[in-house]
């Protein structure tokens, strides 16, 4: 309201708000998670241990971990060991949840098959935050 009286546009981008707005953009968060999940199902083969990294409760993190759920159910095979653990949307976060993870419980549930997807994973998520650094140095980035 305040932002009305001064003339300023108020934008929500991706998040559900009970104000008055201008505008909203925002993405089908549900098919993201759906669709990512999907994905890492189809990699998997339809078997293995998956592990959700969450992060702040929101409207569209929310819609994106029931999106990789309706996805993952459709895999027999595959079990979620962990969805509820709050990496804060950060390289850092990730860390601090898998290594937390690896050396308590969940690591007893995890076969030595999934341990080297794991490592596959986090060399390749390595391997691109890499990449990017580069390109960011370069400014040469697409």
């Amino acid at each position: 309201m305040g932002c009305t009286k001064t003339s300023q546009i108020v934008i929500a981008v991706d998040a559900a708000v009970d104000a008055d707005v201008d505008a909203t953009v925002s993405s089908n968060n549900l098919q993201a998670g759906e669709l990512a999940c999907q994905y890492i199902g189809d990699r998997l083969k339809g078997k293995g241990n998956v592990v959700i990294l969450n992060s702040i409760s929101m409207d569209s993190v929310i819609q994106r971990v029931n999106g990789c759920e309706n996805a993952l159910s459709k895999y027999a095979d595959i079990k979620i060991l962990s969805k509820d653990q709050n990496a804060e949307g950060s390289r850092d976060g990730g860390l601090r949840v898998m290594s937390d993870l690896l050396t308590t419980s969940v690591a007893t549930k995890v076969g030595e098959t999934n341990f080297g997807c794991v490592d596959f994973g986090l060399k390749s998520f390595e391997f691109k935050l890499e990449e990017q650094d580069e390109c960011e140095k370069d400014r040469n980035c697409n």
